[in-house]
């Protein structure tokens, strides 16, 4: 085979050289599998063959589990350059196969004759005819490159078909990320259009600071918001530096338990890949839809991108859950694009689906059903209240709560930052907040409290809820002469407890 052998990209037709794995013109995925359609040969053919294709490079599938289907694939997600070696080892024992683009096989649920396609790669398509083998490729020299034709249609793997995300494709995607980093914390951002990123709201750092951004490259820049939506927790950056952008996708067109990956700063060590699996789409929490993968997160991963098995951004990792063993939550893609006010206007259309409709209305709707639970159950033991609120930065509040619900029902925060009886701005969570029990015989409880806590019988039935809030956002802040006699009020609290004056800490 000819180091110089060619082949053609189906989606947009550019030819490439014959080893790639990803199209240099358009970025498209060129990794297929290779399926036996031939009836398996018998014990000693079987152990011939898989010597000759343990030979060859990684396959990316196990064969001697493979041989025990009716139909196994004998590679998977590998080079075009590898499926002529694989199919010159099977085209020595007269079998018949196919070489398809990763999850277009004949064999997948869904497939049919009618999408079998043979890829013009030299050795391209060996099928049985009479008995004996026919190789498609040009006599008299080595596989040479097809003849230029427009790229079927049929061919093109449709929106989320799966393919696997090879180590040089994640190599390519490191380029595309960066660590932003602040005085006192890390995390991370992707580039999504020329100079500009996106990454978590709660990232950012505390104002008048700005993020440093550093690419793999070690090139750094200051950055600039765009846009900023620290209710869903998402926001735009632009930089002056600028590195290859990567592609977004509908993420409710992902399947549960298809591979993910993730590139991040966990504790600072900057462009960190993970691997996991995608454990469940649209996991409702206070009001937000998320992805739910089975990735460790760690401090610094959030503002990461989640890549599908394509390489296509679908996710923003935002969260981990406590207490638990590698449970990650990430904000869908489709975010960006969601809202009267955007945080990328720009982002494409395909992220507004009727899938990601639907799955807004479900949130929604789960929403409203746990704000009605915990409103009936409030009411019987007592009233959601703001405890306290205290500053923690020049733009950042810290609100304690009370709720009688564990993790405070799961319900929706929303709080208004007042002077005197004037509304300034409406203000939310910038992360998840802290819970924990409110125990009498906690020793950090002032004993007089511990002693109406019993006397009240609240003792151990009333929860603590620790959030940080910002403003910046909130031009009005920043024109008053001064911010000390500011007031917090929590909406859906009871009248006693719905606002509290903002101490200095």
């Amino acid at each position: 085979m000819s180091v110089d052998a060619q082949q053609q990209c189906l989606r947009c037709g550019a030819f490439v050289p014959l080893p790639d794995l990803v199209c240099a013109h358009c970025g498209t995925s060129l990794l297929v599998e290779v399926t036996l359609l031939s009836p398996a040969p018998d014990a000693r053919g079987r152990f011939e063959l898989m010597k000759a294709l343990g030979a060859l490079d990684a396959l990316h599938v196990d064969l001697a589990a493979e041989f025990k289907r009716k139909t196994p694939t004998l590679a998977r997600g590998v080079s075009r350059a590898v499926a002529v070696r694989v199919g010159q080892a099977l085209a020595s024992k007269g079998l018949e196969f196919e070489v398809m683009p990763v999850g277009l096989s004949t064999s997948q649920p869904g497939g049919g004759r009618g999408r079998r396609v043979g890829l013009a790669v030299g050795l391209a398509v060996i099928v049985a005819v009479a008995g004996a083998a026919v190789v498609r490729h040009r006599r008299g020299g080595p596989p040479a490159a097809p003849e230029q034709t427009a790229a079927p249609s049929a061919t093109v793997p449709p929106a989320g078909a799966p393919t696997a995300v090879t180590r040089r494709s994640l190599k390519e995607v490191v380029n595309s990320v960066a660590s932003i980093r602040c005085a006192r914390s890390v995390g991370t951002g992707f580039f999504v259009a020329p100079h500009h990123l996106v990454t978590n709201s709660h990232v950012l750092c505390d104002a008048p600071e700005q993020a440093t951004v550093v690419l793999a490259s070690g090139a750094k820049s200051t950055s600039r918001i765009v846009r900023r939506d620290p209710q869903r927790d998402l926001a735009l950056l632009e930089v002056d530096i600028d590195a290859p952008t990567l592609e977004v996708g509908d993420a409710t067109q992902v399947e549960v338990g298809s591979a993910v990956a993730m590139v991040g700063s966990p504790k600072g060590l900057d462009f960190t890949v993970n691997r996991g699996t995608l454990s469940y789409v649209g996991r409702v929490k206070d009001g937000v839809a998320y992805l739910q993968m089975d990735i460790a997160v760690n401090p610094g991963n959030s503002g990461g991108p989640v890549l599908d098995e394509n390489g296509t951004v679908i996710g923003v990792v935002t969260a981990m859950l406590k207490d638990a063993d590698a449970i990650g939550l990430a904000l869908p893609i489709n975010y960006l694009l969601t809202g009267r006010q955007p945080v990328w206007p720009e982002a494409p259309s395909l992220l507004l689906s009727p899938e990601w409709d639907n799955l807004l209305a479900t949130a929604k709707q789960t929403e409203e059903a746990t704000d009605a639970s915990t409103r009936t159950t409030t009411r019987q033991v007592t009233q959601v209240g703001l405890a306290m609120a205290q500053w923690v930065s020049p733009r950042q509040v810290e609100a304690v709560v009370v709720s009688p619900l564990e993790n405070g029902g799961n319900r929706r925060w929303a709080f208004r930052l007042m002077r005197a009886d004037q509304l300034l701005c409406d203000l939310s969570p910038v992360r998840q907040p802290d819970w924990f029990r409110l125990d009498s015989n906690n020793p950090n409880i002032n004993p007089e409290v511990g002693q109406r806590l019993r006397a009240s019988n609240l003792d151990q039935k009333l929860f603590v809820g620790v959030m940080v809030l910002e403003w910046s956002e909130c031009h009005a802040v920043y024109a008053l002469p001064s911010r000390y006699d500011l007031a917090l009020e929590l909406e859906g609290a009871d009248d006693d407890f719905r606002r509290v004056g903002i101490k200095l800490r």
